[in-house]
């Protein structure tokens, strides 16, 4: 089951980066946009979905959540870099 998850997650990462690759409309990058948002939700730590909200907000210039968000992988990257030391 998680393995469907990760397969999900996948499929959502490279459906994001076609729609910012190529938009064709605004509402392309909104739904570039929501998508991430759902992976996020749905996997929390980790710091791909957290860098597709991070370019999907900067695209709708939403700076303030793009910054957020890219501070997020940045802390989520370090700790992991971290957690791999300590093993």
């Amino acid at each position: 089951k998680q393995a469907d998850g990760y397969k999900a997650a996948l499929a959502g990462f490279c459906l994001i980066q076609s729609w910012l690759e190529h938009p064709t409309t605004e509402q392309d990058s909104m739904n570039a946009y929501k998508l991430a948002k759902e992976l996020v939700h749905e996997h929390p730590a980790s710091p791909t979905a957290w860098y597709w909200i991070g370019e999907t907000s900067f695209r709708l210039g939403h700076m303030e959540e793009a910054q957020s968000a890219l501070r997020k992988v940045h802390r989520l990257r370090r700790q992991a870099t971290l957690d791999d030391e300590l093993l």
